[in-house]
């Protein structure tokens, strides 16, 4: 099992990752090991933008379960999913 720390939540008025943290967070995540075919549990997904690249990595044959405790990001991480065509990725609730 690999056990990854990506930090912090972006803050609620940050509309996504930059161009720099998206591709650092991405080579994180190839250096870490993620490819084809691998399931993986993102646990603080917020608004679900390392889930969105761990669905491309894990590709079809993958499958990314992304949990937060926030109702209101994970409808967005929700949205997020189904707006890429993410149907691997399933945002779901976890109760505190």
């Amino acid at each position: 099992m690999r056990v990854l720390g990506i930090g912090p939540r972006p803050p609620p008025m940050m509309l996504g990752m930059l161009l720099s943290e998206r591709d650092l967070t991405e080579r994180l995540l190839v250096d870490a090991g993620i490819g084809p075919g691998m399931r993986v549990l993102d646990v603080g997904c917020g608004r679900g933008e390392v889930s969105l690249l761990l669905s491309r990595l894990v590709g079809e044959s993958g499958a990314v379960v992304a949990i937060d405790r926030d109702a209101h990001w994970l409808g967005v991480a929700r949205e997020r999913a189904r707006e890429a065509g993410a149907r691997r990725t399933r945002p779901s609730w976890w109760p505190t």
